[in-house]
C-alpha cells in the first residue's frame, strides 16, 4: 500500500490526485476535520471525482480539513481495508460497518 497525506485547502496538491501511483488501482481515503477527528472513510478509483461528489452531496464536507490516501492493487483489497477501518477507527459519518452509537448526537451538534 502506498499512502499520502493531502491538505484539502491546497489546490496545487489536489491536482496531483488525478493519477494513481504505479501498481495502485483503488484508493482508500480518510477525511478528517481540523481537530483531527475522522469524519469519513471510503474507496474510489478516481479521487478527484469522488471529492467533487462529496463536496456536492455530503453535509459534512465543509468540516473536512485534510485527507489521507492509501492505494491498493485492487478494489477488493481496498474494500476489505475500508470495512476494517470503519469498524476500528469509528468515523463520524459512515453508516455501513460502523458500531459507533453516538454518531447521531455528533451530527445533530454540528448542524
Amino acid at each position: 500500500m502506498h499512502s499520502n497525506f493531502i491538505e484539502l485547502h491546497n489546490p496545487d496538491v489536489m491536482l496531483s490526485l488525478e493519477k494513481a501511483p504505479a501498481g495502485g488501482t483503488a484508493a482508500l481515503y480518510r477525511f478528517y476535520n481540523k481537530a483531527g477527528e475522522l469524519l469519513y472513510v471510503g474507496v474510489t478509483g478516481n479521487v478527484l471525482k469522488r471529492c467533487s461528489q462529496h463536496r456536492l452531496q455530503s453535509a459534512w464536507w465543509f468540516e473536512t480539513w485534510y485527507m489521507t490516501l492509501g492505494w491498493y492493487r485492487n478494489r477488493m483489497e481496498a474494500f476489505r481495508a475500508e470495512a476494517d477501518a470503519i469498524r476500528t477507527e469509528l468515523p463520524w459519518h459512515n453508516d455501513q460497518f460502523n458500531p459507533r452509537e453516538d454518531r447521531t448526537l455528533y451530527q445533530q451538534n454540528k448542524q
